[in-house]
């Protein structure tokens, strides 16, 4: 016996009409028919409008009653699966069947649209907003460790979150992502001595020869703030392709949470590590000269080699030539939870030519993923419950959590953001803030 979604592939593929129903019309309709399984008479009666409507040639009145009717199942039994269809695959027809419903429910319905956009467009481009719910998402699937990153709109939220940081007064380990023109993303550690060290990671690099001014402004922010930071940067680059810089900060963000955990046993954490790892002082202004003739204040940075684990995703294929002046010993370590060391990782590499350039492939699957990953999420969590997750990732959220901590000098803060499956945690951080997962 033949299924519904069957004898409908049969009448696409006999229909004359058939070329008249776009792909995300026919996706819809399908995803119609599978929410309507269970409910056997009314998917009859649709499935025989089906028909009649492709006997008539009036394809375009069925579109708009099932779409119609899949809206009323939406309001009347929330289901972000089947709404997000109507969203993503028939959008001028919920534009204009939407008005129907309450204003209650359009409010709700136009909140869930903006997200399920965002989730969809992730695998084009991710704006703030597809940020702050790639953050949630994360944390809400991550159980074996903390996922917390203040997602940050720019230069001027950049400010704010570092002289919040500054003015709380505590020991604190804090990492963020910068959403702006160009996304990178960074690590800070306020020390108990109050030092405060800050790792700077930009998918393009950040040597003085090709440094995205963005990248040079917020160093100046830093040390403007923190007068005696040390600040850590690599100059690889990484990203070679025109458009990413986002791809690369969230997975970034991802491997950087964890990197600690696959750190040889010598270092302390991953300042010790870059600390141990550097290169050189680099100057941000050897070329500049003021008007009166000056040069303007150098804050220096150091130019330091990054862990291995946060290589992998490198695009340029010399990249991976510069591993082998690797030592040994951190060549030998397993770098991911699948304990590959970066040289079996490299051996699984697929390579392709783009534009004269042989580009390393590993990251072309990151932004499907989060996509997908997203729409799962919103399909599974109530609105409410999204929403507020994603204000923990954001500035707000990030001073709500400081300031709770403010005045706690005597009980420092430290960070230890992978949960070890042999050792009890005993000591806590502004970072391992545990957010509660959506059920």
């Amino acid at each position: 016996m033949h299924s519904h979604d069957d004898s409908f592939r049969e009448i696409l593929k006999e229909s004359e009409i058939a070329e008249m129903l776009t792909e995300h019309q026919s996706d819809f309709l399908r995803s119609y028919f599978k929410f309507l399984k269970h409910d056997h008479e009314k998917l009859d009666k649709i499935f025989n409008e089906l028909v009649v409507h492709f006997q008539e040639e009036n394809l375009i009145s069925f579109i708009e009653s099932s779409v119609t009717s899949a809206l009323d199942l939406c309001a009347k039994e929330w289901n972000p699966e089947l709404l997000a269809e109507i969203i993503l695959k028939c959008p001028e027809n919920y534009i204009k069947e939407k008005s129907r419903l309450s204003d209650s429910t359009i409010k709700i319905f136009d909140k869930f649209s903006g997200l399920a956009l965002e989730a969809s467009n992730a695998q084009n481009e991710l704006t703030y907003t597809g940020g702050l719910l790639a953050c949630a998402e994360i944390n809400s699937r991550k159980k074996d460790y903390i996922f917390s990153p203040t997602v940050l709109k720019g230069s001027l939220e950049f400010s704010d979150y570092l002289l919040t940081l500054k003015q709380a007064e505590i020991t604190s380990r804090e990492k963020f992502i910068i959403c702006d023109e160009h996304w990178l993303v960074g690590d800070i550690k306020i020390s108990e001595n109050n030092h405060v060290d800050i790792f700077i990671l930009d998918s393009l690099g950040a040597g003085t020869h090709k440094m995205m001014p963005s990248t040079a402004d917020l160093i100046m922010q830093c040390k403007c703030i923190f007068l005696e930071a040390t600040i850590y940067l690599s100059d690889q680059r990484r990203q070679i392709t025109p458009k990413g810089c986002w791809h690369y900060s969230i997975d970034d963000m991802k491997h950087l949470t964890v990197v600690e955990k696959y750190l040889d046993k010598s270092y302390e954490d991953l300042f010790d590590y870059l600390k141990k790892a550097k290169q050189e002082n680099i100057s941000l202004y050897s070329s500049i000269t003021q008007v009166d003739g000056s040069n303007p204040k150098d804050p220096g940075v150091i130019k330091v080699n990054i862990p291995l684990s946060l290589m992998m995703t490198a695009q340029p294929q010399s990249v991976f030539d510069s591993i082998a002046e690797r030592n040994e010993k951190e060549k030998k370590l397993p770098i991911n939870k699948k304990n590959e060391t970066a040289q079996q990782i490299i051996e699984s590499l697929i390579f392709e030519v783009r534009g004269g350039k042989t580009v390393n492939t590993r990251l072309d699957k990151v932004p499907k993923k989060i996509a997908s990953n997203v729409l799962k999420y919103l399909y599974n969590n109530p609105l409410e419950l999204v929403e507020k997750s994603m204000d923990k990732f954001s500035l707000s959220g990030f001073k709500t959590r400081i300031n709770s901590l403010s005045g706690q000098r005597s009980n420092p803060h430290r960070i230890f953001s992978v949960k070890s499956k042999s050792t009890t945690l005993q000591e806590h951080s502004t970072n391992s803030i545990s957010f509660p997962s959506p059920k």
